[in-house]
């Protein structure tokens, strides 16, 4: 049995590593420098990222990594916040599993997070903590508020004409404001409840943020323009008035009631009350593109950017804290190269290589044809091949050579490659066929060669130089080197209806064939077809160096050696959950470690 280097496409946040495969330990690797929220305790800095928390040791620029290994129930967290007391109050994104369809509340207190069960049935989108402790959380339909032992929710039919709450702040006299959807700015003061839309003179009636200065000035954002309510009525400032941008993306207000403006294209704006400055990466400043900022007790300013980590602002310069990680979390493809180095692709960033120690990144500006990789594969000399949506790109370790439709390519955009043992390679794409290449000419196959369809989703080659191809839409194809032999489901296994597509083949041998499908794996060898029982869901399949061979569904791993079968359910699973593997596609095996 071979080990071939084929495609490995991945869509969820989590490249785990398991040493010993199912019984080691887990390691993730995720980018934790897209900054959603900040907040400031004592020496600590806590970020919520799209790749997990961090959390900063102010004093020596020490970061510790919290993600689904360490008990978040999802690596994408949108929110966070710091009560006086320590406990650490945050709010998981709603996109990073399909399993996980409403937004998750957790609580870190005495080394350890917890889950907030009471949030499990409402989407969250928002939270702040008030000055008794309480917890406000605005969710799409009210406010939940939590004071450490019961929860009052304020529903929409009561109080709120409209469902979603983006956004909370607490006042000095512990009047709580809520920024709405399409209904402006909510005044609850224990009692009773004021109204501000656009009648009292708001920009918009959509609130996306909202913050109090130490005298009670409110700020907010709305529609992406800057308000002030003083007490008497709201005035807007836009870019003509100074603000860098018209597109604010956050607020914050230090102690002495400057206020700290995030745009999400022009930097930062501060307003002393007169003057207003604006500071961007020519200052320093680590991305014009700022997602989040904050203000800690000290007056020094912290700000979350889009992809380049945190800048600190001491009020003479920028200094920035970055973590290390593959350049992105939207992971399309991954591949074992030589020396087992991890290559990773990504949704629109590059490509990322990891060679067990230091993490690297390539993009467009070093070479490569398009930031969106679809597929990686490494030939048997150690080139690396590239399928991106905008063509081939191959890189034998120093220089970069780019393959399009201009060249004989089927399609810029591919789907899978896969390398042959004569060493050609084998490129799928979207809805043109697929390619072969032989170091000098390209040779396109269609359905009109016998092909089963142009939706080309996976690629496998025997030992013998047969091609197995997978079709998005289930069908399966085989070429001998000379003809096209194509294998409709429904002739070969019963209720094959329920296989929609075919998402990883492995050949691994001349008469030995398994399909992994979105509803479980089928087998081929020696002419039989039969279903495979063990993984029964969203199946994807892997060869190890040991000549094994692993499925993984969300709910099992599987490994096939030697005509039997051994289950494995991953220790953390039990803290996790199986559903952050819900949208895993495929797996990687080097000599050490699983990738997935």
């Amino acid at each position: 049995m071979k080990l071939l280097k084929t495609t490995l496409l991945i869509f969820t946040l989590l490249i785990g590593a398991i040493n010993a495969f199912a019984e080691g330990t887990w390691t993730t690797f995720t980018n934790s420098n897209f900054i959603n929220d900040i907040a400031v305790h004592e020496n600590y800095l806590w970020c919520a990222t799209t790749g997990g928390i961090v959390k900063w040791n102010i004093n020596d620029v020490t970061y510790n990594k919290f993600t689904t290994v360490n008990g978040l129930k999802a690596n994408d967290v949108i929110s966070i916040t710091a009560a006086n007391d320590g406990t650490v109050w945050a709010i998981l994104g709603k996109s990073t599993s399909k399993l996980y369809s409403l937004n998750q509340g957790m609580c870190y207190k005495s080394e350890a997070w917890t889950s907030l069960s009471k949030l499990k049935n409402h989407w969250v989108i928002t939270m702040t903590v008030d000055h008794e402790g309480k917890a406000w959380y605005g969710t799409d339909n009210g406010v939940l508020c939590y004071d450490g032992e019961s929860w009052t929710a304020f529903t929409m039919e009561e109080n709120f004409s409209s469902k979603r709450i983006n956004s909370i702040a607490v006042s000095q006299d512990g009047s709580v404001w809520f920024g709405t959807e399409s209904s402006g700015v909510y005044r609850y003061d224990g009692e009773s409840w004021t109204i501000f839309t656009t009648n009292e003179g708001l920009p918009s009636n959509k609130i996306n943020k909202i913050e109090i200065s130490p005298d009670g000035t409110v700020w907010i954002v709305a529609g992406g323009s800057v308000s002030r309510y003083g007490g008497e009525n709201w005035i807007t400032f836009t870019e003509d008035d100074g603000v860098a941008s018209n597109a604010v993306s956050s607020i914050a207000v230090a102690p002495d009631g400057v206020v700290w403006f995030g745009t999400s294209n022009a930097g930062i704006s501060k307003y002393d009350g007169d003057i207003w400055t604006t500071y961007n990466s020519d200052d320093g400043l680590a991305s014009n593109k700022v997602r989040s900022i904050f203000v800690d007790s000290d007056g020094v300013v912290w700000a979350g950017t889009e992809g380049y980590g945190v800048s600190r602002y001491d009020g003479e310069e920028w200094h920035t804290f970055i973590t290390t990680g593959p350049v992105h979390n939207s992971i399309s493809a991954t591949t074992i190269g030589q020396d087992n180095v991890l290559w990773v692709g990504t949704k629109g960033k590059g490509v990322s290589r990891y060679d067990g120690e230091t993490w690297s990144t390539f993009t467009t500006y070093d070479g490569l044809v398009n930031d969106y990789v679809t597929s990686i594969a490494v030939d048997f000399v150690g080139n690396v091949w590239f399928g991106t949506i905008g063509g081939l790109s191959l890189f034998d370790g120093e220089t970069w050579t780019t393959y399009t439709t201009a060249n004989g390519l089927a399609s810029n955009i591919t789907t899978s490659i896969a390398i042959a043992p004569d060493g050609t390679i084998w490129v799928g794409s979207g809805s043109n066929g697929i390619s072969h290449f032989d170091g000098t000419i390209w040779t396109t196959f269609t359905k009109d060669d016998g092909v089963a369809s142009n939706a080309i989703s996976s690629i496998s080659v025997a030992p013998n130089g047969d091609v197995w191809v997978g079709m998005a839409n289930a069908g399966i194809s085989k070429y001998n080197g000379e003809i096209w032999a194509t294998y409709v489901l429904e002739d070969v296994i019963e209720n094959a209806s329920q296989y929609r597509k075919i998402k990883s083949i492995l050949a691994i041998s001349d008469d030995e064939v398994f399909i992994g499908t979105d509803n479980g794996a089928i087998h081929l060898y020696e002419g039989e077809w039969s279903r495979v029982n063990k993984p029964y869901n969203n199946c994807i399949l892997s060869t190890a160096p040991d000549n094994a061979i692993w499925f993984i569904s969300f709910v099992k791993l599987y490994r096939y050696y030697n005509d039997s079968w051994a289950e494995y359910i991953p220790p953390m699973w039990n803290t996790i959950g199986s559903e952050i593997f819900y949208d895993l596609t495929s797996i990687v095996i080097d000599n050490n470690n699983m990738y997935g």
